[in-house]
């Protein structure tokens, strides 16, 4: 098959995925600690446990929920004891790379140079194993290389390594904890132990709530909730890309079928008399949205029912798989000057701590997620947004028919631009040869060429496709940004469009001219049948 996309050559960076099915994360919540300076006794052997353990990254079994892996948006706290010679830490991720930095110093600033790749997007899980040379009292340094994911993430891990004294069996396993809600700053200071347990401020990523379970008019065994997320609160210009553990609107005890979900952002106390009302799209820009309470894309998904529409019988989303935590990256625009520039995050000011800022002096002047920090130096004026998402669940009955679960599949374009999951569009003067669309030359085109079975992963660039030698394809949806113009896949052989993703811009200047307000689904009913290796 041949997956393209179309992009006016204005914007910069946009992550281009094609999702077949909502995007899944977990979460936890636990306490921070600091690597502390140790001394060390001799020890009686050569410092290798009897019995090595493995460590699974962002996982505490006394948290609830339990595990969270290796995403951005959440606070990593050091891992300071238990950590010994041939031990081993395990990094399970969705959409993120492993890298060992190559100091303390490349760790803070989150840069990359020297620093060494250990697993890539799609290689996941990936266990590292630490060598019996590592000298005792060594500091370990991990982090992820995507975008933003680093310094405006937080997406980052030390790990201090011991000697194990004598030969007796270990006492207890280390776990690899992390904090909820808090800003870059304050994880910073939990990260050098200037903020010890009891310091650490309430996550508000957990005041989250729903409504009662309403039964749908008309409809037998089919129930209704409206929810809200916890407060994100942002300065005019704000930026935020935080994971939030949100109210679960599906009964935990039994699992249900997934109707329709929609998704707005609200600003206001929901217990003032004011009450909260919807933001336009042209005041809080929605960058993008993962997770799995709700499908995951950006601003073109807000009030959109198309791209989390219930499947057609028998086909359907099961409940308590997925988690409920979703990633938030929103930009604030109130007061903002150039919007185009400050979502795009065009690095025009490298000093002035507005775009780039410290933790990310990368030099990108072209853009990116790799470069959000804030659009204004104002520090006043804040606003609450939350999410407010409505779903529907039906509750299977022993006499219906079986339902058949839906599974996703993931696909990237970026590498036809030599990036991943994001790429630089640039003005149409430095567009290189073969991005240049032969329809018009300020438009670049991007084309991959390859067997439907090697271009998409299963769940979020997750493993390589292993499911059935034949498709049954229901749905596709694409996730693009502001001068995009479509994004589809085709029958290489005959040029048939398998799914097409159209863009519609806004026209109304008081909430959204100018801005991407949906893209187009392909949904199939019956489904539409293919090999797994069409080309």
């Amino acid at each position: 098959v041949k997956a393209h996309q179309a992009t006016n050559n204005q914007a910069t960076n946009i992550t281009t995925i094609m999702l077949l099915h909502p995007l899944a994360f977990t979460a936890a919540l636990l306490a921070a600690s600091s690597i502390p300076h140790n001394t060390y006794a001799q020890i009686t052997n050569d410092g290798t446990p009897p019995n090595p353990t493995t460590i699974l990254v962002g996982s505490d079994a006394t948290s609830n929920p339990p595990t969270v892996g290796w995403t951005e948006g959440v606070c990593y706290t050091p891992i300071t004891t238990g950590i010994h010679p041939g031990d081993s830490i395990l990094f399970e991720f969705d959409g993120h790379n492993v890298y060992q930095m190559a100091s303390k110093e490349n760790f803070d600033n989150c840069d990359f140079t020297g620093a060494t790749l250990l697993a890539q997007v799609g290689e996941s899980p990936f266990k590292y194993t630490i060598p019996s040379d590592d000298a005792m009292g060594d500091i370990l340094y991990f982090a992820c290389q995507i975008g933003d994911h680093c310094a405006g993430g937080m997406q980052k891990l030390q790990v201090g390594v011991t000697a194990f004294w004598g030969n007796a069996e270990r006492q207890s396993i280390p776990s690899s904890s992390f904090v909820l809600g808090t800003s870059v700053e304050e994880c910073n200071a939990i990260q050098e132990g200037t903020v010890s347990e009891s310091d650490q401020i309430e996550s508000s990523a957990l005041q989250s709530f729903c409504s009662d379970p309403v039964l749908v008019e008309g409809e037998s065994h089919m129930y209704y909730r409206s929810c809200l997320s916890g407060p994100a609160t942002l300065t005019p210009g704000g930026v935020v890309n935080r994971l939030f553990v949100m109210q679960d609107p599906f009964p935990q005890d039994y699992r249900v079928v997934i109707g329709q979900r929609t998704f707005e952002f609200v600003e206001g106390d929901p217990d003032s008399e004011l009450g909260i009302t919807p933001v336009p799209v042209n005041q809080l820009y929605v960058h993008h949205l993962s997770g799995s309470v709700v499908f995951g894309q950006g601003t073109e998904g807000v009030r959109n029912t198309a791209p989390d529409a219930p499947f057609p019988k028998p086909y359907g989303l099961f409940s308590g798989e997925d988690g409920n935590t979703m990633i938030f990256h929103l930009i604030d625009l109130r007061q903002v000057d150039d919007w185009l520039a400050c979502i795009e995050c065009r690095c025009d000011q490298l000093s002035a701590g507005t775009y780039l800022d410290e933790l990310t002096q990368t030099g990108n002047i072209t853009g990116g997620v790799n470069c959000c920090s804030n659009c204004t130096d104002i520090t006043t004026q804040t606003v609450d947004y939350r999410m407010r998402y409505n779903i529907t669940y039906l509750e299977l009955q022993l006499e219906d028919e079986p339902v058949t679960d839906v599974r996703m599949l993931t696909a990237d374009i970026s590498p036809a631009a030599g990036g991943v999951l994001e790429h630089d569009v640039f003005s149409s003067e430095y567009l290189p040869g073969d991005q240049v669309s032969p329809e018009n030359p300020h438009v670049q085109r991007l084309e991959m060429v390859k067997p439907f079975n090697e271009m998409f992963k299963e769940e979020f660039f997750g493993r390589p496709y292993g499911l059935s030698p034949t498709v049954q394809l229901l749905r596709c949806v694409a996730h693009l940004h502001v001068a995009a113009i479509e994004m589809w896949v085709e029958d290489a052989t005959t040029g048939e469009r398998i799914c097409d993703g159209k863009t519609t811009y806004g026209t109304d200047p008081d909430t959204d001219k100018d801005f991407l307000t949906a893209v187009s689904v392909s949904d199939y009913d019956p489904p539409l049948e293919f090999p797994e290796d069409l080309m």
